[in-house]
This record gives structure tokens, sequence and C-alpha cells, in this order.
């Protein structure tokens, strides 16, 4: 698997990049970038359903790095939503951070589908 994440300005460009992600089997994570602050996003509908199985069977420890991870980047304005095994979004992190998660995500999604 190629572990990658990609960076946008706005959500109109992220149809190729999904595209890409389903096509190579590898984890769709994106950053959006706004004036101030960015958000990151995971979504598993980028993989067929055996990956699916593999990513609900690790729902809570899923859940748990994800809340590990953004504590050590979250500021005040930072809002966190995950929901179940599959979609994993994080508001309002300062630019220079969202990277940091990106890349956060990209190892753990990678490493529990490796499993």
């Amino acid at each position: 698997m190629q572990p990658s994440y990609k960076t946008f300005s706005s959500n109109s460009d992220k149809s190729k990049w999904f595209h890409h992600c389903k096509e190579c089997q590898i984890p769709y994570i994106t950053i959006t970038n706004r004036a101030s602050y960015s958000d990151v996003e995971f979504d598993y509908i980028s993989f067929n359903a055996p990956v699916d199985i593999k990513l609900q069977a690790k729902e809570k420890f899923i859940t748990d790095t994800v809340l590990t991870i953004t504590d050590k980047y979250k500021n005040h304005k930072t809002e966190i939503s995950v929901v179940g095994w599959g979609f994993i979004k994080v508001t309002n992190l300062a630019l220079e951070d969202a990277e940091y998660v990106a890349q956060e995500l990209v190892k753990l999604i990678s490493s529990v589908v490796k499993q």
C-alpha cells in the first residue's frame, strides 16, 4: 500500500484524489486549508469490502488512537468527529499541524489494513 494524503484549498478538487485512492486502494485522507485553519478527513469509502471488514474489527483501536493523535495537535477551536471505524474529521487545526495529523492517520489506517 502506498500511504499518502493530499492537500486542497477547496472541496472541488477532491474527486480525482478519491478515484486515485480507490484505484490504488490507499487511504482517502485529505487536508483542506482555509485562511487560518485546516481540516483533516479520512473516509473508508475508497476501500473494497475486505478492507472495510478489517477497519470495522478495529473500531475501538482506531477511535482511541485518533483521540490520542488529535490530543497532541488540537487547539481551543479544534473539533473532532469520529464516526465508527469509517469516517474521521478533525476541524480547525493550526495550518502547520494538519500535515502531522494527516501523516499519523495514514500510518494508523495503513497499519490496520496491513494486519
